[in-house]
């Protein structure tokens, strides 16, 4: 696994920031996540139920990013 960190996510349900872990088979593991609100960076407890819910609805843009940086 190779850590990563995005300061800056435009996805289809926010702004984000996030840290942690991807591998080439397309696994990753969130250690941080950040969403933008209004005030600015809202950190999030990624065990929380709606942390998860929101990695699993953003995953696929997370992994195409990170798969673009690789290029």
């Amino acid at each position: 696994m190779a850590n990563f960190t995005i300061n800056r996510l435009n996805t289809s349900l926010g702004i984000v920031k996030l840290s942690g872990e991807f591998e080439l088979t397309g696994s990753i593991n969130i250690c941080q996540l950040s969403i933008m609100g209004t005030d600015g960076w809202q950190a999030l407890d990624i065990d929380h139920q709606h942390s998860q819910n929101l990695i699993k609805q953003i995953q696929t843009q997370i992994i195409t990013h990170l798969c673009s940086k690789l290029d």
